[in-house]
């Protein structure tokens, strides 16, 4: 905690006045997240102190990122190259911290939607779907009990 004194000029008036400043402090810290390639992910910092303003500076993997200056950051349409470390900076003229780190995990491939459990009569075919995304090309390979089924699922 700093403290700031000044005199007054005029000697009838004697004292100081104190101004108390508090230091920069991160009360929520970002998260880490996982997300699906080609998802979205926001990252953000709550900060608090006085005097205000604050200012922040989101680094990726340690680098300053260009125009990454608000308490969020938002990726969209995620890479495999945007997985890493990402912190922030918060300062302000009382003094500044660096947030605690929050991994970014880009799932590739990463399955959006699950085959689903259906009801069937005897010797009825059922059918099966699956949904995923990740980078190309993907192989399918169902299994049955544990044991990977030949094409046609016989």
């Amino acid at each position: 905690m700093a403290t700031y004194q000044t005199r007054v000029a005029n000697p009838r008036y004697v004292g100081a006045v104190t101004r108390t400043a508090s230091a920069t402090t991160i009360t929520r810290q970002p998260e880490s997240q996982s997300i699906a390639l080609g998802g979205s992910a926001t990252f953000t910092v709550v900060a608090g102190c006085s005097p205000i303003p604050l200012n922040y500076q989101w680094r990726f993997n340690g680098t300053n990122l260009v125009e990454a200056v608000n308490s969020a950051i938002i990726l969209t349409n995620v890479q495999v190259a945007q997985a890493g470390t990402y912190t922030v900076f918060v300062t302000n003229t009382s003094g500044s911290v660096l947030s605690s780190n929050a991994v970014l995990t880009v799932l590739d491939p990463c399955i959006t939607d699950q085959p689903r459990s259906q009801p069937v009569a005897v010797g009825t075919p059922a059918t099966f779907s699956v949904g995923a995304v990740g980078t190309a090309p993907l192989a399918y390979f169902w299994r049955k009990d544990g044991v990977v089924l030949a094409d046609g699922g016989m």
